[in-house]
């Protein structure tokens, strides 16, 4: 997913300096992303973590296993609580979007960070949803963090983050962190 997404930057962006970001399991992709432009000799102004979940922190792989008729169950139920009703195409759709979700897990599993020598700006959601998110997934980050974590402390929860009432917080934090050229805090 990096080297295809990297294709993807360099194609709007052909040089650096690079700033990038993601959330959750985005994060781990812009982690490796970054690390491979660093590693080609590219400048990474800014690395941004969403409310990432650090080694050891992973949620756990709950659907990874389910066989393909009880995925289609699973799938016929959520559709149904949502209002949406069956059909070949609505049905296509769902399976396809659950195939995204189940080998996006499968590679989060499988993921494991090295220690970035740039900052990390990181985003934590002051609520945390429980059974769902780590109590401190920033903590995570700090022996990863070669060069210093800044956290950044968010009202609400994980789908709260991106709400407009916190964009202008986010803004500004990423703003003056690209105009200082390294992570720090307010």
């Amino acid at each position: 997913m990096a080297a295809h997404y990297l294709r993807e930057v360099r194609g709007v962006q052909p040089a650096d300096p690079y700033a990038l970001g993601g959330a959750a399991f985005g994060g781990l992709i812009a982690l490796e992303m970054a690390q491979r432009l660093r590693a080609e000799g590219e400048t990474v102004e800014l690395l941004a973590l969403f409310d990432t979940p650090g080694p050891g922190q992973m949620p756990p792989n709950k659907h990874g296993g389910l066989s393909a008729e009880a995925a289609d169950e699973l799938l016929a139920e959520r559709m149904s609580a949502e209002g949406v009703e069956p059909g070949e195409s609505a049905d296509a759709y769902a399976r396809q979007v659950f195939d995204v979700y189940r080998a996006n897990l499968e590679a989060l599993h499988a993921y494991r960070p090295t220690p970035y020598a740039g900052p990390v700006l990181y985003f934590l959601a002051a609520e945390r949803r429980d059974g769902i998110d780590p109590a401190r997934p920033d903590s995570a980050w700090t022996p990863l963090a070669r060069a210093g974590l800044m956290t950044h402390t968010l009202p609400g929860d994980y789908l709260a983050m991106f709400a407009p009432a916190n964009a202008e917080t986010i803004a500004r934090v990423v703003t003056t962190n690209l105009q200082m050229g390294k992570v720090h805090s307010e």
